[in-house]
């Protein structure tokens, strides 16, 4: 009778285990978010990558997707820090450091904005969008020479080469209105009156 009880207790402790112990697959409810992130859907998003984090706390990829969701709600400290979660989880250098980037850019922090860019041209060094907000960055901290050199490389880059990174004809345009900002601060005013001409032949919000 004792031993009928006691494998009585254990069938009933494992019966419980398998209903309650097993939470949703990370990797299922990772997807689930992916697909919210993909029709712009944040909080649904949020909620289903904050689920993946529960599940597995060195998710880095669901790190990065909440920095992207936050990022589309204004929440830029949270999205801060699931990118700097997901960088030391392991996630991709690169990418997330542009992420990282734009939003430090965004909030007036340009000399750690430059940093991340500069370590996503250390693996993309093609990339338009890392170049356009490195050269940004640097304008914003006198660093004019280094500014000059990086949009003279994004200016020459075959867009059409390079697919994915090809900028908007207003970022295009943008990109001739910071040299010529560049060139005037540096004393160089027929160079920065060529570019802003180029600008506004781009974009007329330029001119």
């Amino acid at each position: 009778m004792k031993y009928r009880f006691l494998l009585y207790v254990a069938l009933t402790a494992s019966l419980v285990l398998l209903t309650f112990g097993c939470g949703p697959d990370p990797e299922q409810l990772f997807n689930e978010g992916n697909a919210f992130l993909k029709s712009e859907q944040w909080e649904d998003a949020i909620t289903s990558f904050d689920k993946v984090i529960d599940s597995d706390p060195d998710h880095a990829k669901a790190y990065n997707a909440l920095g992207i969701a936050h990022s589309e709600l204004g929440n830029q400290d949270k999205a801060l820090l699931n990118f700097d979660k997901a960088l030391e989880s392991g996630h991709a250098k690169g990418v997330t450091n542009k992420l990282r980037g734009d939003i430090l850019l965004s909030m007036g922090l340009y000399e750690r904005a430059a940093s991340d860019y500069s370590q996503m041209l250390e693996i993309y060094d093609n990339s338009l969008e890392a170049l356009f907000g490195r050269a940004e960055a640097y304008i914003n901290i006198g660093e004019l020479d280094l500014a000059v050199e990086d949009l003279d490389l994004a200016i020459t880059t075959d867009y059409y080469e390079i697919g994915k990174h090809t900028l908007s004809s207003l970022n295009r345009g943008k990109l001739y209105f910071l040299r010529s900002e560049a060139h005037k601060e540096l004393g160089n005013p027929t160079q920065a009156n060529e570019d802003i001409a180029q600008a506004c032949e781009i974009h007329k919000d330029y001119c």
